[in-house]
């Protein structure tokens, strides 16, 4: 986090105070992790279409394996 900074020292540098301001809220996460906001709004949306997705298919539960040749081969020595 950085450190506070003192509201006269900002008051009598107002290009120090609009670079403080825009660190602090745009830039900088509370830990001072640099915010990559292009990732987070990609991040995002495949979120949201992952989840539309979800729900059309009724909530259910995507086995990985599904498709794989050795599963495939499973499936058809059992008969029933």
């Amino acid at each position: 986090m950085l450190p506070p900074v003192n509201l006269a020292l900002l008051d009598q540098n107002p290009k120090f105070k609009a670079l403080y301001k825009d660190l602090t809220t745009n830039k900088l996460n509370t830990d001072c992790t640099t915010k990559d906001l292009k990732k987070q709004r990609i991040q995002e949306g495949l979120s949201n279409v992952c989840s539309c997705i979800w729900h059309q298919l009724g909530g259910t539960r995507l086995t990985p394996f599904s498709n794989s040749p050795k599963h495939a081969s499973k499936q058809q020595s059992d008969p029933y």
